[in-house]
This record gives C-alpha cells, structure tokens and sequence, in this order.
C-alpha cells in the first residue's frame, strides 16, 4: 500500500470509519499496476518528455483545491475556528453520561461527527496540497499538523465507544427506536454488533495507545521497500542499460524485449533474497500482532476478526479461493495461450504480462479522453452524464504529470469536497482506463455524499472497488466496439484480460496465502524464510500450472508485497471485480437495471456492505458470482482467440 492510502486507512480506523478515500491498486509501486498497459512505443520515452512546473500549467488542467479553501491562509484560520469549537473542546462534557439520557448521546454524537468533518475537511486540503508538490515544505507542515490533531482527538475520544457499550441492553435498544437518535442508528446498530467484542473503557483506552507501536512492522518494510532498497540497472537485448525501479519494474516486464524482462524480473528478486531473513521477521511480527489482536478480543481466527466489523460471512473469503481453485484450468488455459502467442518454447513468471501484439496508436489528448469517457458511460443516464461531464471540466481532475508531483492515480476527496483524481496523463490508452476507472470511484462518492448523511455516507473497500471496475468494464466495452481494424481489437482485449488475471486470479493467490500464513501463526507453527518461499511456490504452481517454470526467485515474491500488511485486504479486490462484472452483465442486458446500480452508488455506509449488494441483486455469499467471473474470463479468452485466427 502506498503512503497515502496508509495514512488515510489509519485515519479511519482512528474514528472507526470505513474508508472513504481511494488509492487504487496502480498506485502501488508493484506489479499489480494493471491499468498501465504497454502500447508498442519505447516504454522510456516519457522520460524524454519536458516536464512542466506547476505553474507553467492552463489551470483547466488542474484540479480545484481552492473550492474547499481559497488559500493556506484560509485553511489556518478554519483550523483555528475548529479549536475554539465548543464541541470540539468540550467533547468530554458528557462522559460518564450516556447511559442517563439520550439526549447526552445525541449531543455526543453530534460533536463528536461534526468534529470528525472539519477534521476531514482539514486533513483532504492537506495532503492534496501535498500532492502536488511533494518538496512542499508548506504542505508538509499542514499536513503534519493536521495528522497531529487527528492524533490527538483519538485519545480524547477513545472512551466514547465502549461507554455507549456500557449501556445496559433494554436501555441501548429503546435509545435506538428514539426518534432523537434516529439518524444515528445504523452507527448505534454496528456498535451493538461489536459489543462482544469490544473491552473495558481503561482496555480500549490502553489498546489504543499500544496500536500506534503495531504499525512498526508495515512502516519499517514501507522505508526499507520505498527508500532504501535499490536495485541498479539492468539490460535489454540492445546492450542498453536502465535503472531498475519500483516504478518502471512493470513497464520492463510489458517490454517485447524477453532479456530486459528477464533481467527485471530477477534482478528485483535477487535483492529481496538478499534481505529474506529480515522480511520474513517483519511479516511474522505483523501476524503476531494480528493474532494478539484477535485473542484479547476474543475472535476465533484473524480472519474472522478483519470480516466481522463489515458483516462479511468468512464463507464470502473462503468460497471465492474455493471457486477459483476448482476452475484453476482456465487459468492454465490463459498461461498455455500467452506461451502459444508469444512463441515461447518455455513460458516464467516474467512472460505472463508481456504484450502479444505490436500495436503503436495515435496519443490521445484530454479533452478526446474525457470525450471518451463520456460516451462510455451514455447509457447511465442524463444526470450521471452531467455530473461527470461537469466536474470533468471544472476542477474535479488534477491531469497533468509534473516536478514532484506524487505519481500514480487515485481519486480522494470528502463530504465537504469535489471528488478530486490525481492522475499523470500521458496520452495512453492507459491513461483513458485510469480516468474512466477513477471517475467511477468519484461518481459513487458524489452520490453517496448527496443520498446519505454524513456519518452514512462513507463505504467500505469492500464496496470501493466496484463502481471503478465497472466504469472500465464500460470502457473496454466501448473501444472495441469503436475498434475499426483487427490488431487494435486485439490488442484491446489483451489488456482486458490481462487485467482481469492479475485483478482476480492473482489476488485470490495473495488471499489464499496471506489466509495460510495468519492460520499457521494461530497455530504456533513459526515462520522462516524456508517455510514462506516453499509455500508461495507451491501455491504459484498449484494457480498457474505445470506449464509454467518456475525457479527461486518467484518463490521470494511475497517478500515485495505490500498487501500483506493490510490484514485481509487483497481479496476485496476479486470479490469486488466479480460483483462489477456481474453487475455489467446485468445492465448490458437490461437497461431497467441501471436504476438499481444507481441506487447501489447512492447507498453509501447506510448499511452492511453484503446488505447493500444483495439490492442489486448481486449475493457474494453465493458462489455463482465467482462462478460468472471465470466464465467471463474463459470467454475473453476465446473470443481473443477467435479473433486472432481470422
């Protein structure tokens, strides 16, 4: 995970939100960059590119921070106004009250959500500010302050949340039905649900002081991973040498050059295995935690512990590796083709995102992309297409790449705020599936803003993923049928499924593994390097088959993820592509039901996130979800097939 997301998914797990912030998984600086696909073109030949300043830029092209403040100077004084705020101040005012009265919850409360906003609203200038230029040192210290803040109101509110849980039960339930605390009661319900497992005020209160120490393991192997770590260079058959990167590591592995591939791909590895012993040491301290974790909260298993606050049946994460293992053949089918394709007489790890077609296109500029996006999205209806239409074009994006700009793509924002992206637009195709995958997440937070209060309005990740997916379904729909000759249908449907293998096959492995490795902690069982590499391997050559060679370097590949520091959260990116799927399935065929997917972005938090899909007529505790996944796959994969023989 990169940094930003780290700091916004600690900032509401302070409060006890879900997330509403979203960094995508091309964010990351790993593998799983999907939506950055290789055109043909020297993959270097950005770097070639004159970067401009920020202020060399039209301001069409920039997002619009000023809509929230009209400068830094604003947003101290906002600051200043929140601690002279008499809740803010006094939000302790009613502790050791709430069982008397509703009314002391319902005052609570309401400071308690009204302080957490401006604090929101605080923190999003901040670290967009930020984003635009990382040597800002402005912004860093905004953003210092702020994070300090957020900080503080934690301790001070650490008690509000196992006192309401102190309420006896006859006395919670009839503060539920008041009409008072009505717009509170989901947030009151999902309490009451934690309630067997949520300690003593003095515990909590203690807990909350040691969490901070449990981060140590991710935020060592985030330094170590994105700051000290360097790879060298590496060659191409030419005899070029390149630095090697987090970065460009995907771009080197979508080169028609085999050698440079190969040498990206182990030379990357080979430094991981330098430092085995160190990483399998930060990865067990993080499960140790989690484990410590679930027994004092009395959890059966981590799993369990990480689903549960959500309503997510375990059976959503065990049925989806379930699934995929028992139609393991067409992944198979997939390395087979890319082995066939590709002319290879063996096929590594480092071939499978390699591009099976030469096909250069004509760059796109913004003003075509948003076009673009536009028509893809048509049949969403008028005021889907105004609303994107209008934050397109006043201030929503932020396009360009330019000096010290934080790379990457994410779109981010609060309920006081545009839906801002952040994007690094270079003309690609890649570029158009980003900006159409990211308008999808800003879409489903400008309409569960609008639909739903505030403390309702925030979904889970396990939600995030859809809207953004299905956006890109849209798009890969619409360009090949715009597609006028065969390579560029080719070359289109590739991508697709490429991104469908490493968004869904490939974080199931990450599940499966990450699921094995908490189970074995639980059980006592230490891990070593022996141990880590001998397990993903195996479960690398049970995914992708015998076709595929393997060797030692793929077996230290879990050394690099970041995922697996962010408790059970891969799988939400499988589940959450097959709910988009199915869901696209369903309003292909049925233009009634993009009201349904409509309300679907309206809902927000409001309820549980399987409530919320099951409305939309998609039930992920039904293995047919995963089930239409794979066929899907296994038919893009024909149907690339049938074209190429033509």
């Amino acid at each position: 995970m990169n940094f930003l997301y780290c700091i916004l998914f600690v900032f509401f797990n302070i409060f006890g939100f879900s997330e509403n912030y979203f960094c995508d998984k091309e964010f990351f600086l790993d593998i799983d960059n999907l939506w950055s696909f290789f055109e043909g073109k020297n993959i270097f030949e950005e770097e070639e590119e004159k970067m401009l300043s920020r202020k060399e830029l039209d301001l069409k092209f920039c997002w619009n921070i000023n809509h929230m403040y009209s400068s830094l100077e604003k947003w101290y004084l906002d600051l200043e106004r929140l601690k002279k705020d008499d809740y803010y101040l006094n939000i302790n005012r009613y502790k050791n009250k709430l069982k008397k009265s509703e009314n002391y919850l319902f005052k609570t409360l309401k400071g308690y959500f009204k302080s957490i906003r401006s604090l929101e609203k605080l923190f999003t200038y901040a670290h967009l500010f930020l984003d635009e230029d990382l040597g800002n040192d402005e912004a860093k210290k905004a953003y210092n302050i702020i994070m300090d803040h957020i900080s503080d109101f934690d301790e001070k509110t650490s008690w509000i949340k196992p006192e309401i849980l102190q309420i006896d039960k006859k006395r919670f339930v009839k503060y539920v039905k008041s009409p008072l605390l009505k717009k509170y009661k989901f947030y009151l319900l999902k309490l009451l649900r934690m309630k067997p497992y949520t300690l003593s005020f003095k515990e909590e209160k203690l807990l909350a002081s040691v969490l901070k120490t449990f981060k140590t393991p991710y935020k060592v192997f985030s330094s170590f991973n994105d700051a000290d770590i360097i790879f060298g260079k590496i060659q191409d058959k030419e005899g070029n040498f390149y630095e090697l990167t987090h970065g460009k590591y995907i771009n080197f592995l979508r080169s028609r050059d085999r050698k440079l591939r190969k040498s990206a791909f182990e030379t990357l590895h080979r430094k991981f295995l330098d430092f085995e012993n160190t990483l399998c040491e930060l990865i067990q301290g993080h499960i140790r935690n989690n484990v410590f974790l679930c027994k004092i909260k009395g959890f059966k298993s981590c799993l369990e512990a990480s689903l549960y606050p959500h309503k997510i049946d375990v059976a959503v994460y065990n049925n989806l590796i379930k699934e995929v293992k028992s139609n393991i053949s067409v992944l198979h089918k997939f390395v087979k083709m890319k082995k066939k394709l590709l002319k290879l007489k063996k096929i590594y790890p480092f071939d499978l995102y390699a591009p099976i077609i030469e096909y250069s296109k004509k760059r796109i500029n913004i003003d075509e992309a948003k076009k673009k996006v536009m028509q893809s999205v048509s049949f969403l209806g008028d005021e889907y297409k105004k609303v994107l239409k209008d934050g397109l074009n006043s201030g929503w994006v932020d396009f360009y790449e330019t000096k010290r700009k934080r790379s990457g793509a994410y779109s981010s924002g609060c309920y006081d705020s545009m839906p801002y992206i952040l994007m690094n637009f270079h003309g690609g195709i890649n570029d158009l599936l980003t900006l159409a995958h990211e308008a999808g997440h800003s879409m489903h937070s400008y309409f569960s803003n609008k639909k739903q209060s505030y403390h309702n309005s925030s979904y889970p990740i396990f939600l995030a993923e859809i809207a953004s997916t299905f956006n890109e379904q849209l798009m890969f729909d619409f360009l090949i049928r715009k597609a006028k000759i065969k390579e560029e249908k080719i070359f289109i449907l590739n991508s697709k499924i490429d991104a469908l293998h490493a968004t869904f096959f490939r974080q199931t492995l990450f599940a499966e593994f990450e699921l094995k490795i908490h189970q074995m902690v639980e059980k006592g069982i230490p891990l070593t390097p022996s141990v880590l590499k001998e397990l993903y391997k195996s479960l690398y050559k049970e995914y992708y088959g015998e076709e595929l060679v393997l060797d030692e370097n793929i077996s230290i590949e879990w050394a690099r993820i970041p995922h697996f520091y962010y408790n059970f959260y891969v799988y939400q990116y499988a589940t959450g592509i097959s709910a988009a799927i199915f869901m696209f399935n369903l309003a292909k065929n049925n233009n009634k039901y993009c009201e349904k997917y409509l309300k679907f972005l309206q809902s927000g938090g409001s309820d549980y996130p399987l409530e919320i899909l099951r409305r939309a007529n998609v039930d992920l505790k039904d293995p047919v979800i995963i089930k239409e996944l794979i066929k899907y796959f296994d038919q893009q994969i024909n149907e690339l097939l049938a074209i190429i023989k033509k």
